[in-house]
Formats: C-alpha cells, sequence, structure tokens
C-alpha cells in the first residue's frame, strides 16, 4: 500500500487487518518504527495533500 506521511513524503506501508479492504479504501495509520499502533479508516478529503 502506498502511504504518505505527514511531512508528504510517499513511503510503502505493509500492515495486516482483521477486515477485508475494499480497493480504493483510506486508512491513517499510526505507525511506531515498523509496526503499526493504531489504524482508522478516514475518507478521501481527510488524506494529506500530495
Amino acid at each position: 500500500m502506498q502511504g504518505v506521511t505527514e511531512g508528504n513524503e510517499t513511503k510503502r506501508v505493509v500492515f495486516t487487518t482483521s477486515t477485508p479492504l475494499d480497493h480504493g479504501t483510506y486508512v491513517r495509520v499510526l505507525a511506531k518504527g515498523t509496526f503499526a499502533e493504531e489504524y482508522e479508516f478516514i475518507k478521501e478529503e481527510h488524506m494529506p495533500v500530495h
């Protein structure tokens, strides 16, 4: 999955969920190092401008 940091950098993100994700789902992930600490589903308009 392609991610965008708070600093507007694009990074590859890998994590798993117990919920199947539809194509085009937007997820905000709080990562600590290489681990996803928490996540939430968001709307496209809440994505950082890249």
